[in-house]
């Protein structure tokens, strides 16, 4: 029971250091008139491609994919089970993205599913 509690307690942590992360690449506090709601809701709505800062360049990206592995990983996992696919590379896919093509897909995959959690919750 105790490592059940501290997996999930631990899986929380990373979420939200990921979310923080989010927030501080985009800058959701920078701007009074253009806040965390209006970013996500964009996000949602016309994707994590559409040159979003901290998560444009290739180089950016690699970055927050090695600092929130974990997090990512889980995330996609619960995503592509409780969607019914096999993993997360069916659930993300690997498009045209550089040189490191399951990195930017699943990095955009999962600022789209955090703004959007992030909305709803």
């Amino acid at each position: 029971m105790y490592e059940m509690d501290y997996r999930a307690e631990r899986a929380e942590r990373q979420y939200r250091e990921m979310v923080e992360a989010i927030e501080e690449n985009l800058g959701v506090n920078d701007d009074e008139d253009y806040g965390r709601e209006e970013i996500f809701s964009d996000i949602v709505n016309y994707g994590a491609d559409t040159g979003w800062g901290g998560f444009t360049y290739t180089v950016e990206i690699d970055e927050f994919y090695d600092a929130h592995e974990d997090a990512i990983e889980d995330l996609l996992y619960e995503t592509a089970d409780s969607l019914g696919a096999q993993n997360s590379i069916v659930l993300v896919g690997s498009g045209p993205y550089g040189n490191h093509p399951y990195k930017t897909a699943a990095v955009w995959f999962v600022l789209v599913e955090v703004a959007d959690r992030e909305l709803n919750s």
